[in-house]
């Protein structure tokens, strides 16, 4: 599975942005930095790890 499709799926929507802006306008909105969150809902990203993550 691919992140932003992932991420889709989290947020209950589909989105035409990519994964990376996607991330940054949920950071925004929360007052979280992007990178922290990146790393926390790549933490939570189901699968083997980050040699087979896919980030399209």
């Amino acid at each position: 599975m691919a992140l932003g499709t992932w991420l889709d799926e989290r947020n209950g929507r589909a989105s035409a942005l990519r994964w990376s802006t996607q991330i940054e306008h949920e950071a925004e909105a929360t007052g979280i930095p992007a990178i922290e969150l990146f790393f926390t809902l790549l933490d939570r990203f189901p699968g083997p790890g980050l040699r087979s993550l896919d980030m399209r």
